[in-house]
C-alpha cells in the first residue's frame, strides 16, 4: 500500500518499481562461480538486476509516454544505498539522470568479493562457507551440488543478517572492480559519482525501530556502546548526545543512531555534489501523524515514503495537514525527476546545498528551508568516518 504510484503518476510521471534479487539470491558469490564468469566476477546478482530495469527502461519507456532521455531513480534506506552504488557504477552511467537517496548512503562497511575490506572477510570466502554448511564443498561438481539445494536450504545455511544492528551475514553489493568498482564513499569524495542532480535526506527519529534490536536502558549501557563504536571520540559524542538520567539513555541513543548513521551520510552525498557540475540538495523530514502506534515511533526509518507516494493516509490516520505535506512533498518530487530541480509553481523555495551556508528543507509541521542540521555532530561523525577508513586502508583498523 505505501508504495501504490497512482497519486505520483497523476503529478505527469510514469512511475516505474522494479524487483530485483536479495540476500544469497542476490549477492552470494565463489571462486567457481567468478571462475564461469568472463570477468572473473560473481555476486552483485541483485545490482546487475537493477542496471538490467534501467536498461529496460531506456528500451521501452516512451511506449509508456515515458522519456528515455529523463529517467530519476529513487530508493529508501537499502534503495538507497543501491541508488548510491548505481551512482558510482559504470554499468549504469547515462542510464538515469537525477537522483533520490531516501535515509540511505554510500557509507558502510563495503564487502569485497575477493580481498578482505573494511575487516570483513569477502564474499567468494562467505559462499564458501555456505557451500561448506551445506556439504557441497565435497562433491565432484560443487556448483551443481549448490544449485540443487532449495532456496530454503540455501537461506537458512547463509544466515542472512537484517537491519543496522541485526545479526548474521550482511548480504549487499560488493566491491567487485567492475560493477561496483571502488569504495562508494572515497569516490563520492573524489567527485566520481555520475554527474547527475542529485537530493538526498533522512528522519527526524530514525533510529526507533532499531532500537528493538539493540536496546538501551541505562546509561551505564549507552556510554559502553558508545566508547565501543567511537573509541576516543566517545566522550564527544555524548557531550553531543547526552543521557543524564537511566530513562534518557534510550531517546538520546535513539538520536545518535540516527545522525551518525543517516543524517551525515545524507550531508555528506549532498556535500559531495560540489565537486560535479549538477545540484545537490538536501531534507529532514520532522512530521508525525496523529496516530498511536507513530506517536510512540516519532518520524520513524521510511515514513516519509508514505507522504511522497500519498497512498497511505487513511492507515496513518492523516489530517488536513499531513495531506498537504504529503502534496508538498510529491511536487517536489516530481518536479526534481522532471527537471533536476525541486524548485517551481508555489513551492516553497528549496536552495541547493552549499557547505557555506549548509542548508536543508525540512518537512514537518512546517516546510521551510533551514541551515545547520546537527552541524557539530556531522562535522564529527564525518571526521570519525575518514579517520577510520584511513586506518583501514593502512591496515591498522
Amino acid at each position: 500500500q505505501f508504495y501504490d504510484g497512482e497519486r505520483l503518476a497523476r503529478e505527469g510521471v510514469v512511475l516505474v518499481s522494479i524487483n530485483y534479487r536479495l540476500g544469497p539470491f542476490g549477492y552470494l558469490a565463489h571462486p567457481l562461480l567468478s571462475k564461469e564468469s568472463e570477468r572473473n566476477v560473481s555476486g552483485n546478482y541483485g545490482f546487475l538486476d537493477q542496471v538490467a530495469a534501467l536498461q529496460w527502461v531506456q528500451r521501452n519507456i516512451a511506449a509508456f509516454g515515458g522519456d528515455p532521455g529523463c529517467v530519476t531513480i529513487f530508493g529508501e534506506s537499502a534503495g538507497a544505498v543501491s541508488v548510491c552504488r548505481l551512482m558510482i557504477s559504470p554499468l549504469a552511467k547515462g542510464l538515469f539522470h537525477r537522483a533520490i537517496a531516501e535515509s540511505g548512503g554510500a557509507h558502510g562497511r563495503n564487502r569485497g568479493l575477493r580481498d578482505t575490506r573494511d575487516n570483513i572477510e569477502p564474499m567468494e570466502k562467505v559462499g564458501e562457507q555456505i557451500a561448506a554448511k551445506l556439504g557441497c564443498d565435497k562433491a565432484a561438481d560443487p556448483l551443481a551440488a549448490l544449485r540443487a539445494k532449495s532456496w530454503q536450504e540455501v537461506l537458512d545455511a547463509s544466515d542472512a543478517g537484517q537491519g543496522l544492528f541485526g545479526k548474521g551475514v550482511k548480504f549487499g553489493p560488493v566491491v567487485d572492480g567492475w560493477a561496483v568498482p571502488d569504495d562508494p564513499v572515497a569516490l563520492f569524495e573524489a567527485g566520481k559519482q555520475h554527474d547527475v542532480p542529485f537530493l538526498a535526506g533522512s528522519n527526524a527519529d530514525e533510529g526507533t525501530i532499531f532500537l528493538q534490536q539493540l536496546p538501551v536502558r541505562r546509561v551505564v549501557g549507552y556510554r559502553w556502546m558508545l566508547g565501543r563504536r567511537f573509541g576516543r571520540d566517545a566522550d564527544r559524542v555524548f557531550e553531543l548526545f547526552p543521557a543524564a538520567r537511566d530513562e534518557d539513555a534510550q531517546a538520546a541513543f535513539c538520536r545518535m543512531v540516527g545522525v551518525s548513521a543517516f543524517v551525515a551520510p545524507a550531508r555528506f552525498l549532498a556535500r559531495s555534489m560540489a565537486k560535479c557540475r549538477s545540484k545537490g540538495y538536501l531534507y529532514h523530514f520532522t512530521r508525525v501523524p496523529a496516530n498511536e502506534r507513530t506517536k510512540k515511533l516519532g518520524a520513524f526509518h521510511s515514513l516519509e515514503i508514505a507522504y511522497i507516494f500519498g497512498s497511505a493516509g487513511e492507515r496513518l490516520a492523516f489530517d488536513a495537514s499531513d495531506l498537504k505535506l504529503s502534496e508538498t512533498m510529491r511536487k517536489c518530487w516530481v518536479r526534481f525527476a522532471k527537471s533536476g530541480d525541486p524548485n517551481g509553481d508555489d513551492l516553497p523555495l528549496w536552495p541547493a546545498y552549499s557547505k557555506e551556508a549548509d542548508s536543508y528543507m525540512e518537512f514537518g509541521g512546517e516546510v521551510k528551508a533551514k541551515s545547520g542540521l546537527y552541524r557539530q555532530a556531522c562535522d564529527l561523525f564525518d571526521a570519525v568516518s575518514t579517520r577510520e577508513r584511513a586506518a583501514r586502508q593502512a591496515g591498522d583498523f
